[in-house]
């Protein structure tokens, strides 16, 4: 990955002063990134290039709920949005709200211009829904698995055809007790 990822950064980049990477262990993988360039006579990172860290919407899901906020598309600065779901074409009537959003537009300036020195400065994108409850982004991952169960669920039920037998019933109907009281779990987590 090392060799790899220096070769990339090396190639056609003359001028460049930054680079994005996306890898679904990035905040792991980076932090001993420099030292292997350093001790290495093979590898190399061409001078003043600064490395953002990125990790995809579908992996960073599984990570601590900080990184979603450090290192999703959605919060580095200056980079392109990611097109291909609804959520671009409902930004615009959200801009009513704008001239109510001054303070917060302050501290997300003063955390972006530190995120490259404290990763932990992008903590203040985080909606904690209330004390000791889970953060924004372990609550949408949580409604991604039930939807993901949810999915199994109804291709379990296709496999089984027109005719499964008491046992094959009964195991769809713990499966299907099991994931409403999942669902029921996560609407009371939610009020």
């Amino acid at each position: 990955m090392d060799y790899m990822l220096c070769n990339a950064l090396g190639y056609n980049t003359e001028g460049l002063e930054t680079a994005l990477t996306f890898y679904d262990v990035n905040y792991q993988y980076n932090k001993y990134l420099l030292h292997q360039v350093k001790e290495s006579p093979y590898l190399a990172i061409p001078f003043g290039m600064e490395i953002i860290l990125g990790i995809g919407l579908w992996y960073v899901h599984g990570h601590q709920d900080q990184c979603h906020m450090r290192y999703t598309l959605n919060f580095i600065m200056e980079e392109a949005r990611i097109n291909g779901e609804i959520m671009e074409m409902l930004w615009a009537p959200l801009n009513i709200i704008y001239p109510s959003c001054q303070e917060w537009h302050e501290q997300e300036t003063a955390a972006n211009a530190s995120q490259a020195e404290d990763p932990s400065s992008i903590d203040i994108y985080e909606v904690w829904l209330e004390k000791d409850m889970l953060g924004a982004a372990t609550w949408i991952a949580s409604s991604i698995t039930i939807e993901e169960s949810q999915i199994a669920l109804a291709m379990d039920l296709w496999k089984l055809g027109r005719h499964p037998s008491k046992t094959q019933e009964l195991s769809i109907a713990h499966h299907r007790v099991a994931l409403q009281h999942t669902i029921n779990e996560f609407n009371l987590a939610a009020e």
